[in-house]
Formats: C-alpha cells, sequence, structure tokens
C-alpha cells in the first residue's frame, strides 16, 4: 500500500498503538503479494528487520517480527527473528530525508547467526519503507554474511513526494 491516509494510520496504530491483532491480517496480505510478485521463489527463509530491544520491551512487540511469522505461516516458509541484531539506537526519524535517514541506520544492524544467512535467498519483512534506508543497509549487511539474495517485502512504501 502507499503510505499516506488509511494506510499510514492503520500502520502507525499497528506500530505503536498496541494493536499487534493487525498482524495477522496485515501479514496474511504480505504473504499474498509476496507470492503473486514472486518474492517466495527460492526463498530459504523469511528474516524481519530488528527492532531496538528497548523499543521492542516497551512496545510489548517487534511489529516486523510479528508480520514476518504470520508470513511465514501462511507461505510455509521457516522464519528466523534471531538471525539479525540492531546493535545501535535507531532514534526518532519519522521526519527525517533519506541522507539522514541513511546516516542514522549505517553500521546499526549485525548477523547474529551467521549459519542462518550464509549461501541462502532471505524474504526481508518490515512494516513500512520511506526511504528504503533501512531495508538498503539491512540487506547489505545480509549480502556481506554471504545471503545469495535479499528481497524486500513491507506493508506500506512511502511515495517518494512523501518523504
Amino acid at each position: 500500500m502507499a503510505y499516506g491516509g488509511t494506510a499510514r494510520d492503520l500502520v502507525l496504530r499497528f506500530k505503536h498503538g498496541k494493536a499487534f491483532a493487525l498482524a495477522g491480517p496485515l501479514g496474511t496480505l504480505l504473504a499474498a503479494v509476496a507470492a503473486r510478485e514472486g518474492l517466495l521463489d527460492g526463498i530459504d527463509v523469511v528474516i524481519p528487520v530488528p527492532a531496538w530491544p528497548a523499543r521492542a520491551v516497551k512496545r510489548r512487540y517487534s511489529p516486523p517480527a510479528l508480520l514476518a511469522v504470520v508470513l511465514g505461516r501462511r507461505t510455509d516458509t521457516p522464519v528466523d527473528p534471531r538471525a539479525l541484531v540492531r546493535v545501535r539506537a535507531p532514534g526518532s526519524d519519522g521526519h527525517a530525508g533519506p541522507r539522514a535517514r541513511a546516516d542514522r541506520v549505517a553500521g546499526a544492524f549485525a548477523v547474529r547467526r551467521p549459519d542462518a544467512i550464509r549461501g541462502r535467498a532471505v524474504l526481508l519483512v518490515d512494516d513500512v519503507v520511506t526511504t528504503g534506508a533501512t531495508a538498503s543497509e539491512v540487506a547489505a549487511v545480509l549480502r556481506a554474511a554471504g545471503a545469495t539474495r535479499v528481497d524486500v517485502v513491507a506493508v506500506a512504501l512511502a511515495l517518494p513526494d512523501a518523504v
């Protein structure tokens, strides 16, 4: 979905409003889109963009991890929510531009379980892609750890003029 209007409200409610029950329908939607777009062809593992631990504790869940679990169940694809870790606090970048977002996520992720990545095709799951900085950084980390392919699926995508 385009990240705006009702879609934005839905994603923000899921992320910040403790509406974890939305994981089911949103994850099912992601599974359908991933299947339709061929993103599941040859995928070995589904991995969520990792949350900063303090943020996950505050929210009581990690939105990308919940989405990944639902997607994995709907598509019978293994999910590894612990393969990656966020090693630096993300800061608040809800209104940051592309360059600032890229700077904030540079070096913020690490592979915790290289054996889960090496030689495998990965489907990366996130709740929203705004500038693509996080997805690009995580994909680079996964490729450096030996992933043969990294595709990304998210509930919403910000349009260029909205960032």
